[in-house]
């Protein structure tokens, strides 16, 4: 599964994999600057856990999810003037629930 997170021009791509010769998980998160960040977990749960963790911490940064199901920055400039924060959290925290749903219905928990 692949996630990806937009800040102006810069992404951020968040992949969860399964490590075929150990049969853990992988998560793989690839900055803007170049950087890979490789994380192996052997508990899924804790694999979703750590998943969610990096994708709120994107989130509070500034970075937006984009793709299939998630808020997109059109939503985020027609945000009502009188407390857009709270409808950006809300929005975050929506998709949030959504990402835990979908990796929790692939890893079967």
């Amino acid at each position: 599964m692949l996630w990806t997170f937009t800040r102006g021009s810069a992404r951020v791509n968040i992949e969860v994999r399964r490590a075929p010769e150990s049969g853990s998980y992988e998560l793989v998160v690839d900055y803007p600057d170049g950087r890979e960040v490789v994380e192996r977990f052997r508990n899924p749960r804790r694999l979703v856990n750590r998943m969610l963790n990096v994708q709120e911490r994107l989130a509070r940064n500034g970075w937006l999810p984009m793709g299939r199901g998630v808020p997109s920055p059109a939503p985020v400039r027609s945000l009502p003037a009188r407390n857009p924060a709270m409808a950006l959290t809300t929005a975050l925290l929506a998709a949030q629930r959504r990402w835990a749903r979908r990796l929790a219905a692939c890893f079967g928990f």
